[in-house]
């Protein structure tokens, strides 16, 4: 009936992951009245949930299949770029999303 995701410790240990998850699953709440997108399920208030330290998601069951090449042929391609189309002239707001925090370069490739 659900499926349930736990998020990466690694990745929710860094300071903006948390608030750029929950950025993320507002964004695509507002996308699913235009689009058939699967975001996650609230409860209180909020799309992540947390028990222990581990961070959890719920989203509503969805059967189907994934696609891999060679099997991904013109008609994919197609409703993918129907899709894209439909997000990039949407006139959408969404509320409480905060500006997203840059994060300090980890690495010095230097």
């Amino acid at each position: 009936i659900y499926a349930v995701k736990v998020l990466n410790e690694e990745v929710m240990d860094r300071p903006v992951a948390y608030r750029n998850m929950v950025n993320s699953e507002k964004i695509a709440a507002r996308f699913r009245e235009i689009l058939p997108v699967v975001a996650a399920i609230e409860f209180e208030g909020a799309q992540i949930q947390e028990a222990s330290g581990t961070y959890y998601m719920l989203f509503p069951w969805v059967e189907g299949a994934s696609v891999f090449p060679p099997d991904i042929d013109e008609i994919h391609c197609e409703m993918i770029g129907e899709i894209l189309g439909k997000m990039q002239t949407a006139n959408l707001s969404v509320e409480g999303i905060e500006q997203e925090q840059v994060e300090e370069e980890m690495n010095d490739w230097n």
